[in-house]
């Protein structure tokens, strides 16, 4: 009996010991999977990228090495996809958009001082996500020889260091659902610097900062229906804290109570809706519990 009991306690320990062996195989070959999933691709051509995301997978990664241009293109995914500037390509935009080009469905990250993106007509942004921690602007809108319509929807914007959207003279934009956080300026406009028509609807600027015009800088024509703005914040005091227009401004909402928009000049709350206002506007956006405490003398 004790002998049997030994065979089988001998047996018992082979299987166990061949079992981990086993479960360690499938554990190294499934690191090596991960490993091979998660390798980085770069392309450097349009055929290039719409070929890597075809392939791709959920969490893929899309390195661009060199500039794309997207004339009349529709590069849309509804994968999980993430595009960065690759390590040889130091400079110089990842995407030139034209001719009614669209751009949707993309994680952006991108940690350099140049543009990403670069608009010089209509084009249509939607669905995309960017991100960076640099002097870059990731949307550069216009130029002098042609005139640009740019639709912005749903999109997020987190961390450039030379204004989220740029956007020249000849440009109408119009920005819808999105997100602006945490970028900024060493001029106006943390989030948006406009030189030319700019619309805005339920958009939400937090946490932006600029020397003025902390949220938003206009001097074209500025029309803002149903954006939130809240911990904005400039250098020079009292200069436009969340939007600083020196255009024509409208502001389509109705009056809330308990809350509004207050020109930081005077402290005087704006009387909603404002139609095709001409003067300097230096607004800050206060619920009235705080209005006593930031107006209150220094």
């Amino acid at each position: 009996m004790k002998k049997m009991l030994t065979l089988l306690l001998v047996l018992a320990l082979l299987l166990s010991t061949a079992t981990s062996a086993y479960a360690a195989d499938i554990t190294e070959d499934n690191e090596q999977t991960r490993v091979s999933e998660s390798q980085i691709v770069t392309v450097g051509t349009l055929e290039e990228l719409e070929t890597a995301i075809a392939a791709a997978a959920d969490g893929d990664t899309i390195a661009i090495s060199a500039k794309i241009m997207l004339d009349g293109v529709v590069l849309e995914t509804k994968k999980d996809i993430t595009l960065v500037r690759s390590d040889t390509y130091k400079s110089g935009v990842l995407f030139r958009m034209e001719n009614d080009a669209t751009l949707s469905g993309f994680n952006i990250e991108d940690a350099n001082y140049s543009r990403t993106i670069i608009c010089e007509s209509s084009s249509e942004i939607k669905m995309c996500s960017f991100s960076g921690d640099s002097a870059a602007t990731f949307i550069f809108i216009g130029s002098s020889f042609a005139d640009a319509t740019v639709s912005i929807s749903d999109c997020n914007f987190i961390g450039a260091k030379n204004s989220a959207i740029r956007i020249l003279r000849n440009s109408q934009v119009t920005i819808l659902n999105s997100t602006f956080c945490d970028n900024s300026s060493d001029t106006q406009g943390g989030a948006i610097y406009c030189g030319d028509t700019l619309i805005l609807k339920n958009c939400t600027f937090s946490g932006n900062k600029a020397a003025s015009g902390g949220g938003v800088y206009c001097s074209g024509d500025l029309t803002i229906t149903e954006c939130q703005f809240n911990g904005n914040s400039i250098e020079s005091e009292k200069f436009g804290t969340d939007i600083l227009s020196f255009g024509t401004l409208n502001i389509t909402d109705t009056p809330q109570e308990g809350v509004g928009y207050y020109e930081e000049s005077t402290g005087e709350k704006l009387s909603l809706p404002l139609d095709d206002f001409e003067d300097t506007a230096k607004l800050i956006y206060l619920t009235d519990e705080d209005v006593k405490a930031y107006f209150a003398p220094a």
